[in-house]
């Protein structure tokens, strides 16, 4: 994770220098819309917010038991959980105001595609892994970003990013270490996932030539729910054991340090890399075609 903040640091710093060299007057491409594709990744530490536990057993409901907000600060004191995610999405975006100069800039996206699930749950009082899920690049991702600022000049700028985005899908790589392994049983599990990410950032644009530079803080927010559904079938009379076990999970941080950098390459396409760097780390990056 360090080589990775490192790396894309280096390459966003680079750019910058880069920047202060180039010509010294933008150029306005008049263009309105763009299609393109991008990569977004996130990797963030996370804490238990709810948890509820349904059991089954041999035809007999054993009810649903919630853990309270005394237990849940007990598992958070002792868990460590994580969720890695990457997605790869093409997106589609316009302009909103057709006077080009305005001093005043609103866009919006929307973007479609692939992602991946990587999450782990740690017991850092005895150091072992206890879970880990992977959904594999595979399931349906989705969101929508919007961009709007106000233009000082032809090379300072002030601007607000949110962006959402979700993702679903089940979890295909599942390791189970604390479940009990009961003999003559067979047991499959599955898990069911709905993640979704709130990232706004809010910064100082430097434009030189066909480069801007962006600086600022940024918020954020996460929320996960699984439903892990253990289901054991006793191999000597075909007999059921369900257990059912609902969770949420929201992030242990929220405020982070943006950097970005956008370049016209050249009339038609532009590339973009944002970092959102603190406790946890985001990465947004892609090429769009502008017509």
């Amino acid at each position: 994770m360090k080589k990775l903040t490192l790396f894309t640091l280096s390459v966003l710093f680079a750019l910058c220098a880069r920047s202060q060299v180039a010509a010294n007057d933008p150029v306005k491409t008049g263009k309105r819309f763009y299609v393109g594709v991008s990569y977004l990744y996130m990797s963030i530490d996370q804490k238990l917010s709810s948890l509820s536990l349904h059991s089954e057993w041999y035809g007999e409901d054993y009810g649903t038991y919630d853990l309270s907000d005394e237990e849940i600060d007990e598992v958070n004191s002792i868990i460590d959980r994580s969720t890695a995610i990457h997605d790869i999405n093409l997106e589609a975006g316009m302009s909103f105001i057709k006077n080009q100069d305005s001093k005043w800039h609103f866009n919006g996206k929307i973007f479609f595609g692939i992602a991946g699930n990587d999450s782990e749950v740690s017991n850092n009082a005895t150091d072992t892994l206890e879970y880990s899920f992977n959904s594999g690049l595979s399931r349906p991702a989705f969101g929508l970003g919007l961009d709007a600022g106000y233009h000082f000049n032809d090379r300072w700028a002030l601007s607000l990013r949110p962006i959402f985005m979700g993702t679903m899908g089940k979890n295909t790589d599942i390791v189970d270490n604390i479940g009990p392994d009961p003999v003559n049983v067979t047991e499959n599990t599955d898990d069911q996932y709905f993640t979704y990410y709130e990232h706004v950032s809010l910064t100082a644009d430097f434009t030189a030539g066909a480069f801007t530079i962006s600086v600022g803080p940024g918020f954020y927010w996460i929320s996960s729910k699984h439903q892990y559904t253990i289901t054991r079938t006793n191999d000597l009379n075909g007999e059921l054991m369900i257990d059912e076990i609902t969770s949420i999970t929201t992030g242990k941080s929220f405020i982070d340090g943006n950097v970005a950098i956008e370049w016209r390459i050249i009339d038609p396409l532009t590339f973009y890399a944002a970092a959102g760097i603190g406790s946890d780390l985001f990465i947004d990056t892609g090429l769009h075609y502008n017509f």
